[in-house]
C-alpha cells in the first residue's frame, strides 16, 4: 500500500478538544500560526482563509495553552501554506472584525488578536526556541 503525502497543506479544522502540547509540521513552505487572545475568547473559534479563496469553515478554537506561570489563550494552526491569510471570528457577522496575517514557510508566525485594531495584525516569525507555546 503507497500513501502520498499532499504537496501543499491548506488550513484544516480541528475538532473536538485540544489541551497540552501541540505538534507543529512545517518545513519548506510550510509554515504553523499561533493567534495569541485575551482569556475571555477561550472557546470562541477563529477561521481562517488563504487570501484571495473564499471562506470554507476551516477554523481552529481558542484555548488556554500551558505555559510557565498563568495559561497563554491562542489558537493554533499548525500546518499552513506560506502566503497571506484573514481570520475572522465565527460565526461570522457581516461587520465582522478581519485580522490579516502573513504565514512564513518553515516559521511560527505569532499574532496577537487585537479587535478594533485597524491594521489587524502585531505578528513575529518565531523559530525553534524562540516560541513561547510548547510545540511538542
Amino acid at each position: 500500500m503507497s500513501h502520498r503525502k499532499s504537496p501543499a497543506p491548506g488550513p484544516a479544522e480541528t475538532t473536538g478538544p485540544s489541551e497540552g502540547s501541540v505538534v507543529l509540521d512545517i518545513g519548506g513552505e510550510v509554515g504553523a500560526l499561533i493567534v495569541r487572545t485575551a482569556h475571555d475568547l477561550e472557546g470562541v473559534e477563529i477561521e481562517i482563509r488563504r487570501r484571495p479563496e473564499g471562506w470554507n469553515g476551516a477554523h481552529v478554537a481558542v484555548r488556554a495553552r500551558p505555559s510557565p506561570g498563568t495559561p497563554v489563550y491562542a489558537a493554533v494552526f499548525g500546518q499552513l501554506r506560506a502566503g497571506s491569510y484573514e481570520l475572522r471570528q465565527r460565526p461570522a457577522t457581516r461587520d465582522a472584525y478581519i485580522h490579516h496575517v502573513d504565514v512564513i514557510g518553515g516559521k511560527v508566525v505569532e499574532t496577537a488578536w487585537l479587535e478594533g485594531d485597524e491594521q489587524g495584525s502585531v505578528a513575529s516569525a518565531l523559530t525553534g526556541n524562540d516560541c513561547s507555546i510548547r510545540a511538542g
